[in-house]
């Protein structure tokens, strides 16, 4: 139940200065007992994929980025940032397989982090760009001035709390 709640909220993946560089290095994380790996492609966006290579598992931590995609070390699949196999070339032309796709999350940047959406596309909600330090959460069942208060309340919690808390 709580991962689901979570899940429903942008969450720090890193912080932007780690992937700072275009077709630099990947960077591993782990969000909600999920392994991830988070990169700036070519044309400087970010992505957030499932770590793991659906091919045969290999971790995308040590794939190589370029050309406006991550490159998988160990036959060659190329994912773009929105989880495209954008190359498959150890697959004939004519393989089912080339109609996967890699699993992918939205992504935004603010407040010197780049933030993740975990939860169900259709309950995606517009990012909003916070103070850097600062992450402001919603919190359900919560008292207002000493009254049952139904509804999201924005609350402002510190970084180093939520970052340790999201780590496990």
């Amino acid at each position: 139940l709580m991962g689901q709640i979570m899940r429903n909220h942008w969450l720090p993946a890193c912080m932007s200065e780690e992937v700072a560089e275009v077709d630099g290095k990947p960077v591993r994380t782990r969000l909600l007992a999920e392994d991830l790996v988070v990169f700036r492609d070519s044309k400087g966006r970010v992505g957030v994929l499932d770590e793991h290579c659906p091919h045969r598992g290999a971790s995308l931590a040590f794939g190589r980025n370029e050309d406006c995609g991550l490159r998988c070390l160990y036959h060659g699949w190329k994912f773009g940032v929105d989880g495209e196999i954008q190359e498959m070339a150890s697959e004939p032309a004519d393989s089912r397989m080339r109609n996967l796709r890699h699993k992918a999350y939205p992504t935004a940047e603010g407040g010197g982090f780049v933030w993740v959406w975990m939860g169900a596309e259709d309950a995606l909600r517009p990012f909003e760009p916070l103070e850097p330090g600062k992450a402001s959460i919603y919190l359900c069942g919560a008292t207002v001035q000493g009254a049952p208060h139904i509804g999201p309340v924005r609350s402002e919690v510190n970084f180093d709390i939520l970052w340790r808390w999201l780590e496990y």
